[in-house]
């Protein structure tokens, strides 16, 4: 018989109060519980004290301006291996000593669709200075996003992949000035579908400029927070530039795990690719380059796999900082001696690029 989780009843506590999470109405009617697991829901970056103990504490964060609900679970497992799951919820109230700030007001809302890179601009609300300090949290809706960097005043995000309904996203920026002056703002982002389909169910979808589609992967140990597409038309002729791009150069900024580390990133276009299509990057520090070594098509052109290293291969900051850079795409070979690569897309139908990228990043 399986054991039964108690996680304990929702509490109400303001910020800084410390927590605790007590699963001691946890039970076990023919046996004994051997371990405990509380897990985070909603914010990943909060501490529990410990968090492998029947109960563990933390210190409660701010609310913002309107409060926000925090979800735990518990997992327990019993002396024969079953385990049962409980959740509960921890309101946090608002913080009434962060008063409003300059701007437009506290509330800001966007529209957009899964695909899109979303940047969340703290600017909506007005200039704080020289020396501003800003946090933003994630602290309604699913699924949890990754943000590019929390304490920038413009992070960005992919919009996930989400269900015909939608979803909506709302995260909580808070501002201390120069002069240690506090103010809490929401920013709300609402996620449409974009109605494509025929792609792995764990791949992210989103449409090319040209009504073209595709479906993008990366590994668990790494995030898109950007993904852009860049015309290769918009680039400047250089040695080794390709013939013809398939599908112009796709722009990805990821976020991984732990510096240094490798992702791989599996697109799938919306047709098969030729398996004799080579993948290069383009760098405005080292111009056009044949990646086709770390990347894989497989033999019925449904999907190619590229490998990635933060500071290594495929990492055009070449920075081991926890962000991967990488502008590149599937092209057809390289231009013969005074051919500039040029316009033909090598798949007969002149319209495989990307959605032209904004201000993204070519080392």
């Amino acid at each position: 018989q399986s054991p039964v989780a108690d996680a304990g009843q929702t509490q109400n506590v303001e910020r800084g109060d410390t927590v605790t999470l007590d699963g001691t109405g946890s039970a076990d009617a023919d046996g004994q519980i051997v371990a405990y697991n509380w897990e985070s829901l909603t914010d990943a970056n909060l501490a529990l004290s410990t968090p492998g103990q029947v109960t563990t504490t933390f210190t409660a964060p701010s609310g913002g301006s309107q409060g926000r609900t925090l979800r735990f679970r518990l997992t327990v497992t019993d002396n024969t291996g079953m385990t049962d799951t409980d959740t509960v919820s921890v309101n946090v109230s608002a913080d009434d000593d962060i008063p409003s700030g300059p701007g437009q007001g506290n509330n800001v809302s966007v529209s957009v669709v899964e695909g899109n890179t979303v940047t969340l601009d703290a600017g909506r609300f007005g200039s704080f200075g020289a020396g501003a300090v800003y946090t933003w949290t994630q602290v309604v809706g699913e699924p949890q996003v990754t943000l590019s960097s929390p304490d920038s005043p413009t992070p960005t995000f992919v919009a996930p992949s989400v269900g015909p309904a939608g979803t909506s996203l709302q995260f909580d920026l808070n501002v201390t000035d120069a002069g240690g002056n506090q103010s809490g703002y929401d920013y709300t982002v609402n996620i449409g579908n974009n109605g494509i389909n025929g792609f792995p169910a764990d791949a992210l979808p989103f449409r090319l400029f040209n009504g073209l589609n595709m479906g993008i992967k990366v590994s668990e140990n790494g995030k898109l927070v950007r993904l852009d597409s860049i015309d290769p038309a918009t680039l400047p002729d250089g040695p080794n530039r390709p013939q013809g791009f398939n599908h112009g150069l796709l722009g990805m900024e990821i976020r991984v795990n732990e510096p240094g580390q490798s992702v791989d990133v599996t697109v799938y276009p919306q047709s098969p690719v030729s398996p004799a299509l080579k993948w290069f990057k383009y760098t405005e520090a080292s111009g056009w380059e044949d990646f086709s070594d770390h990347a894989t098509i497989r033999p019925d052109g449904t999907e190619i796999v590229i490998s990635l290293t933060d500071g290594g291969p495929g990492d055009a900051d070449n920075a081991a900082n926890g962000m991967i850079v990488d502008p590149s795409g599937p092209a057809q070979g390289t231009a013969a001696p005074g051919d500039d690569g040029g316009s033909d897309d090598g798949d007969g139908d002149d319209g495989g690029c990307f959605i032209r990228s904004l201000g993204f990043r070519l080392f």
